[in-house]
């Protein structure tokens, strides 16, 4: 099981690579497929800077998603992981991750984000409300 939430967390002044891949087995063609799900646009050699990312909510909660799915677990639970991210963001990561990198796992998220539910329901997620 893997869990990926939204409050963000990363290892500052480690690069991307060490922060997505984190004691797994470096897999560069997996790593590559995961950053490119989730948006993340630097490349895995660049280090995360407090001054130069830390005020990017968003990036680095695309990173700590893209941990996630580097992990290759069979159940990733997401709660509100891209809550920084507008809805359309939300959406489309979470379609290029259900179609790529997570397509035979099973994903539970919890979202505030009603544009996830046409899309959840495409993908044969359940959405409960309550």
């Amino acid at each position: 099981c893997c869990y990926a939430g939204g409050d963000e967390w990363v290892d500052w002044g480690e690069t991307l690579q060490g922060n997505v891949v984190m004691g797994e087995e470096l897999r560069p063609q997996r790593l590559q497929q995961v950053l490119d799900a989730c948006g993340v646009s630097l490349p895995p050699s660049a280090r995360l800077e407090r001054g130069a990312h830390g005020g990017d909510r968003g990036l680095l909660q695309r990173v700590q998603l893209a941990r996630a799915a580097y992990a290759a677990r069979d159940l990733y639970l997401l709660d509100e992981p891209l809550s920084a991210c507008p809805a359309e963001e939300r959406v489309a990561t979470l379609r290029a991750l259900l179609r790529g990198a997570l397509r035979s796992r099973a994903v539970v998220v919890a979202s505030s984000c009603f544009a996830l539910a046409a899309e959840a329901s495409e993908d044969g997620l359940v959405l409960l409300r309550g």
